[in-house]
């Protein structure tokens, strides 16, 4: 036996492991899940607002750690599952994205950016 042989069968499972974690959330579902049990500090999106791909969603925290989920791409958001201070699961739906969205706006029609007005606390009747 040599002692390369084990560690090249290692290094490619380990290579294996590391593709299937990549696949998690490909951008193309729509889906935007949390990738660690956290809490949800800070949404920087509400629902109707275009995103380009690269923009900063939501901020979680672990273990005192703040962790930044960014829009894996272009889009419009569609619907927030979650809000500022819930305790959260790995997996768990943030937000959806309608990526055809984005498409038709490019094309020409109308985006539809939602309401832009700044939400305020305590005002659900």
């Amino acid at each position: 036996m040599t002692p390369s042989a084990p560690s090249s069968r290692c290094a490619d499972r380990a290579c294996t492991t590391s593709k299937k974690k990549q696949q998690g959330n490909d951008g193309q579902s729509g889906v935007i899940a949390s990738p660690m049990q956290a809490v949800v500090t800070r949404i920087n999106v509400v629902e109707g607002q275009d995103v380009a791909k690269g923009d900063l969603l939501v901020v979680l925290e672990s273990m005192k750690m703040e962790n930044y989920v960014y829009a894996p791409v272009k889009g419009t958001v569609t619907k927030i599952f979650v809000a500022p201070a819930a305790g959260i699961e790995a997996g768990e739906t943030l937000m959806t994205i309608d990526v055809n969205g984005a498409s038709k706006a490019a094309d020409g029609e109308p985006a539809t950016d939602g309401n832009t007005e700044t939400k305020t606390e305590g005002g659900a009747k």
